[in-house]
């Protein structure tokens, strides 16, 4: 895709996007992360106790 061929504000709305699937792609490892500390912490309870 060439940086000529994008319409009036098309290397904004490029831009916002490629941020936007950077930034759900750190949510979404994060958030794996958080369930499966929760998971392990509820894991580890359940046979310690």
């Amino acid at each position: 895709m060439e940086l000529g061929r994008l319409p009036p504000g098309g290397v904004f709305h490029a831009v916002c996007f490629v941020a936007g699937l950077q930034v759900l792609l750190f949510v979404d490892s994060w958030r794996q992360k958080m369930i499966r500390l929760v998971h392990g912490g509820w894991y580890t309870a359940a046979r310690s106790g």
